[in-house]
């Protein structure tokens, strides 16, 4: 029987893929500053934690919220919504923060492209 992602062992190893992969040491330079990679922490650990997120009329539920975290991000998407948050907010809402980074890691190409139409096009 699966344990759908939500048993102790998951959760462990979800807080060492945090500690060893998206918030090693090494990767502290890639941090804005110490309160945004505690609050990248945080929004991480309330994504994992969240019963459900809800984006663009579709709400997606713990389990796929887990898949997507365990299997389809990257740091790269950590990074991408850090760099779009920080232009677009202050660092005041770690929800607002989880949101930007599960809605990355959904929908980054489609968020890539309408910033390029924006940069480049003369887009408001």
């Amino acid at each position: 029987m699966s344990c759908n992602l939500n048993c102790p062992c998951c959760d462990r190893g979800y807080l060492r893929l945090l500690r060893d992969c998206y918030f090693a040491p090494s990767r502290d330079e890639e941090y804005l500053s110490a309160e945004y990679r505690t609050a990248a922490l945080m929004a991480m650990l309330l994504l994992w934690y969240m019963p459900s997120i809800r984006l663009l009329a579709r709400t997606y539920d713990r389990q796929e919220i887990r898949n997507a975290l365990l299997f389809r991000m990257t740091p790269y998407h950590l990074d991408r919504a850090l760099e779009v948050f920080a232009r677009q907010h202050e660092l005041k809402s770690v929800p607002q923060l989880a949101e930007m980074i599960f809605a990355t890691l959904l929908y980054d190409d489609v968020m890539t492209e309408i910033q390029y139409e924006h940069d480049e096009g003369g887009g408001a």
